[in-house]
């Protein structure tokens, strides 16, 4: 018997990736072109529309587990 329990922090982990790879991108583009707080700036704004983005996006999860026929892993 398999048992999937999901856990309602993934959701605030997954916020912090997005907005997180949003302020990193802006410090490149900051460090790049020399003005590092138009960076940061850039790089909030980023993770913002791409927070929407995903939260817009219908939520697809691949690991919906159904019952097809005797479980490979019996103990």
């Amino acid at each position: 018997m398999v048992v999937v329990v999901e856990n309602s922090n993934d959701y605030l982990k997954e916020d912090d990736i997005v907005l997180g790879i949003g302020i990193a991108l802006g410090v490149t583009y900051g460090i790049l072109f020399d003005n590092l707080a138009l960076g940061i700036s850039f790089g909030v704004l980023f993770g913002i529309i791409a927070e929407g983005i995903r939260r817009k996006s219908p939520n697809k999860k691949s690991n919906d587990k159904t019952n097809d026929g005797p479980d490979d892993d019996q103990s």
